[in-house]
């Protein structure tokens, strides 16, 4: 999610929770605007606070060795408590046309230079652990890996695989 979107939703959520506890602990009603004068304060740290660690960033590694890469990433999930979930080929891939085969019977097409498909990876974590984070997609392009998660967990893979 973008960073407004997810300030909205932070924002939105924390400001009618905090009016509801304000008008139970202050015997306010919800059809007067102090509950929700009180909730809006609330709201908008709420909404700083969920936007700056929870919009969705990505990170994006060039790998000049990709198996002694992958062996550290493998690892590095796994010592913290994320498995391999879902890994399939990139959609955007998929879609593309094939050359047709009287193409192919004429000679015309050309071998190809690209190396295999991206793919894409979801990690999840352990039960425990996803209460407070979510997922790692992980594509790898042949000598290229982008990494999508949240800003925090964005900030942390970078610290570890620099």
């Amino acid at each position: 999610m973008e960073v407004s979107t997810t300030f909205i939703y932070y924002c939105a959520g924390t400001t009618m929770i905090a009016a509801f506890v304000a008008s139970q602990l202050l015997h306010l009603s919800l059809l007067t605007p102090q509950p929700y004068r009180i909730g809006l304060i609330f709201g908008v740290v709420g909404g700083v606070l969920g936007a700056y660690f929870n919009h969705t960033a990505t990170f994006s590694l060039t790998a000049t060795n990709p198996q002694a890469l992958d062996i550290q990433i493998t690892t590095l999930l796994a010592e913290t408590g994320y498995s391999l979930a879902q890994q399939e080929p990139n959609p955007e891939d998929a879609a593309k046309p094939e050359d047709s085969s009287k193409e192919k019977m004429a000679g015309r097409n050309k071998p190809s230079t690209v190396g295999p498909p991206p793919t894409l990876e979801i990690y999840r974590p352990s039960f425990w652990r996803s209460l407070f984070t979510g997922p790692i997609i992980i594509q790898r392009n042949p000598h290229q890996l982008t990494f999508i998660s949240r800003a925090q967990t964005i900030k942390w893979l970078r610290e570890q695989l620099s």
